[in-house]
């Protein structure tokens, strides 16, 4: 079983994961964390020293490396959608692809801005953000699921999704 799950920054997708990497028993990657570890590098100080086209293209690289794994769960960048390459590698290599969806006012309420190189100096950013992507996550998806009451309940949703399959 291969997932990846596409969204929005803060929507939620690392935390359910993990959950559904310890449910299905099968292994996480969050591929942010993947390219600090290869980098060397945190993602902050990747836009900062080199350029966010230099970070797509590790991105899109790292892509390329994990999906080549079988049993995996990925929970990808919120900008993995900007190159439609990415999308193509995951179709390619059979992964199933799901949309976390959140309300963007959940998100500003929630989100560490800080740690978030494209909203780190202004929080509303998130919005056109979400508007510029919003359409594109629903097209490259297989699934929607709904993060906007508990985490447990979307993950739930998940798991009968996959195992349905």
């Amino acid at each position: 079983m291969k997932i990846a799950l596409i969204g929005m920054m803060g929507c939620g997708k690392s935390t359910i994961g993990e959950k559904l990497s310890e449910r299905l028993n099968i292994e996480f990657t969050d591929t942010d964390e993947y390219i600090e570890k290869t980098e060397n590098k945190s993602i902050n100080d990747i836009f900062k020293d080199k350029s966010e086209e230099y970070f797509r293209k590790v991105e899109n690289k790292a892509i390329e490396e994990l999906s080549k794994k079988d049993n995996i769960i990925l929970s990808t960048g919120g900008g993995i959608i900007k190159n439609k390459n990415n999308i193509d590698i995951l179709i390619e290599n059979n992964f199933i692809i799901i949309f976390i969806e959140r309300d963007i006012n959940k998100i500003v309420e929630t989100i560490e801005q800080e740690n978030r190189p494209l909203i780190r100096d202004n929080i509303n950013k998130l919005y056109n953000i979400y508007k510029e992507r919003e359409s594109l996550y629903k097209e490259y998806s297989n699934y929607t699921i709904q993060n906007n009451d508990l985490l447990d309940k979307a993950l739930e949703q998940i798991l009968k999704l996959v195992i349905n399959l």
